[in-house]
């Protein structure tokens, strides 16, 4: 399944396993919690301050492109390794283990 430019704007997402589908660029805005992605692929996230991801996992994906905001700083990776830490980092809930923010990691 394909979704639409800005596919997963303003969602309010719980308790999902999405698998095998393709994400063109899109902003991450709403509510994600207890999400498993699997074996996806993202054109391009941009992912801002406000959002925070809550047990969601990313299981064998690919993540081509991401832009972090953080107030006034935009910052855009595209390097796999650096989007992997970049998105175990920024999208841990305080209390998570790094395994619940990620598994496998994302890859470009």
């Amino acid at each position: 399944m394909t979704f639409p430019e800005n596919g997963l704007a303003g969602r309010v997402l719980r308790d999902l396993r999405i698998k095998k589908c393709y994400f063109r660029s899109t902003l991450v805005s709403g509510e994600m919690d207890n999400i498993e992605f699997e074996d996806c692929e993202f054109e391009h996230l941009e992912v801002e301050d406000e959002f925070s991801f809550k047990k969601v996992k990313f299981v064998d994906c690919q993540i081509h492109g991401l832009t972090v905001t953080r107030g006034d700083q935009v910052v855009d990776f595209y390097d796999p390794d650096i989007i992997r830490d970049v998105s175990v980092e920024s999208w841990r809930e305080p209390d998570q283990s790094e395994s619940d923010a990620s598994t496998h990691g994302p890859s470009a």
